[in-house]
Parts: structure tokens; C-alpha cells; sequence
């Protein structure tokens, strides 16, 4: 299992140009059915326009279904729209998403298994009144949430954070313009192989201004020994 995640711009011209591409995906990608509920069957989906009707009325927005795929679209009023995708999928149509998704504008996209996701942008952090899990690092806001087997950065992004994309380059596998505005970048051959990477990434990460990186939170909270200080510091690592 793939999982990738896209940000979009706020408001109904991006979020129906994102369930457009969605709805215009290869047949292996693209959902035939949505709903307001994870585990609902769901209905359908008739056409573009009557589902984004559905999504825009709806909050935090809709599930899309697939024999293979789902996606989670939330849709937080004026914040950047999000879509968390299940892919469970082989490598190469993973690839085949992210670049046709490109075509949409995100502001930032990935792809990896979970347990990479895991390792760059969630912190456990044990107290002996109780244990935090919170994921950090994921504010576009703020930063570039990270680097990934697949990773997608628009140029007014890295320009925001003042990322030097010719680094990112350097420490890539590959590296696509897709156009648009849209880097589309390869870490390791396979979404499996990235524990055989990490430790590169890591340093990458850590190196690119602009870019977040986990080992900066750890510090950050190293010295607090209260369960509710470390949910508050970490809160700010959002």
C-alpha cells in the first residue's frame, strides 16, 4: 500500500479542479463510487459537477472509492484543501498518479509507504503521565513538510520557503519538470527501498532551509517531561 497525500489551494475553483483530475484518472486510479462516510458503500459517482456539489456543502468533505484506491478530500473552509490517498497500487501507476495529479496545481504532493511517513513526520513522545502521537510537520505554511520516494514541489512553494531547488535536485534519484510550475522528484527506485536511503534523506532534509525535519522537534521538546506541555509544544510543530 502507497500512501500519497496532495494540498491544495482554499476555495471551489481548486477544489474542483482536484476532483476533476481525480474523476479523469486511468482506470486502475480513478474512483467509481463516493460517500460522506469511511466505511459507507457509497453511490456512484454520476459526474464531475454533481460530486463536487456534494464536496463543496460538505464538511470536512467527501470519500471516493475505487476496486484499488480511495481518496479523503478535506475540505476546511478557507484553509488549503487536502487529499489523503490509499494506493494500493504497484510503484510505477503510484508514479502515473502523481504526474497526471500535477496537471491539478497542488502546492505540494507524496508518495511512500507508511512506515516512511511514520519515520518523517510522526513524533511519540513518551511521559510518564502518558504518551503523545501527534503528526508534525505538515503546515505548507510553514515549511516544505519533507522528502519523500516520490515528492512533488511547485515553484511558488520552494520560492515561499526560500528552498534551493537545485539542492533538491542534487540529492534526488531523478528529477521530472513536469511544467506548470510542478517538480516531480525520485528518492529511491522503490517506495520499499527507503530505509536503505533514510539516513541521506535525513541529512538532505536537514540541510535545505525551508524544508522541515523531524530531528528539529525531538530537540525541541528533549527537555519536557509533562504530557500536556509536550501536546502544547508540539502543536506548534503542526
Amino acid at each position: 500500500m502507497i500512501d500519497a497525500w496532495l494540498v491544495f489551494d482554499s476555495g471551489p475553483a481548486a477544489l474542483r479542479g482536484a476532483i476533476a483530475a481525480v474523476c479523469d484518472l486511468p482506470s486502475d486510479l480513478r474512483p467509481t463510487h463516493h460517500s460522506l462516510g469511511e466505511d459507507e458503500v457509497g453511490r456512484p459517482i454520476d459526474g464531475v459537477e454533481e460530486l463536487f456539489d456534494s464536496a463543496w456543502s460538505t464538511t470536512p468533505g467527501p470519500f471516493l472509492r475505487g476496486k484499488s484506491v480511495a481518496y479523503d478530500f478535506s475540505v476546511p473552509g478557507n484553509k488549503p484543501i487536502w487529499c489523503s490517498c490509499d494506493l494500493d497500487v504497484g510503484a510505477p501507476l503510484a508514479r502515473i498518479f502523481m504526474e497526471h495529479m500535477a496537471g491539478a496545481g497542488p502546492i505540494f504532493g507524496r508518495a511512500c509507504v507508511w512506515d516512511e511517513l511514520l519515520h518523517r513526520n510522526q513524533i511519540v513522545a513518551k511521559r510518564t503521565d502518558g504518551t503523545a502521537y501527534c503528526w508534525v510537520g505538515r503546515d505548507t505554511a510553514k515549511y516544505v513538510p519533507g522528502l519523500y520516494w516520490l515528492t512533488l514541489l511547485s515553484d511558488r512553494l520552494v520560492k515561499s520557503h526560500g528552498v534551493p531547488l537545485d539542492g533538491v535536485r542534487n540529492g534526488a534519484s531523478e528529477n521530472v519538470d513536469l511544467g506548470g510550475g510542478q517538480h516531480l522528484f525520485r528518492f529511491y527506485d522503490d517506495p520499499s527501498d527507503w530505509r536503505a536511503g533514510q539516513g541521506a534523506v535525513d541529512t538532505l532534509c536537514a540541510s535545505l532551509p525551508g524544508v522541515f525535519h523531524i530531528a528539529a522537534v525531538r530537540l525541541d521538546i528533549s527537555t519536557i517531561t509533562d504530557f500536556i506541555k509536550s501536546n502544547r509544544a508540539l502543536r506548534e510543530w503542526s
